[in-house]
């Protein structure tokens, strides 16, 4: 959110918070609806920050799930 307030006027900013929603990766596994949604935000996107807890695995399971957007190999 205070990323979003230094920009003012700048670029638009979009917080999305569905991490959770996304099953672990699995390349047999079908796409699921929330997979489909963060693909196509990241498609639209000029840039993508991510943010992530650095404890407790937390980021490994974090990830996991973006392996579904291609954003890590």
């Amino acid at each position: 959110m205070q990323a979003a307030a230094l920009l003012a006027d700048g670029p638009e900013v979009e917080i999305w918070n569905g991490l959770g929603s996304l099953p672990l990766f699995s390349p047999g596994l079908e796409v699921a609806p929330s997979v489909l949604d963060l693909r196509g935000r990241v498609a639209d996107a000029d840039a993508v920050l991510i943010i992530a807890p650095e404890y407790a695995q937390r980021a490994g399971r974090a990830q996991e799930r973006l392996r579904w957007a291609g954003l890590v190999r």
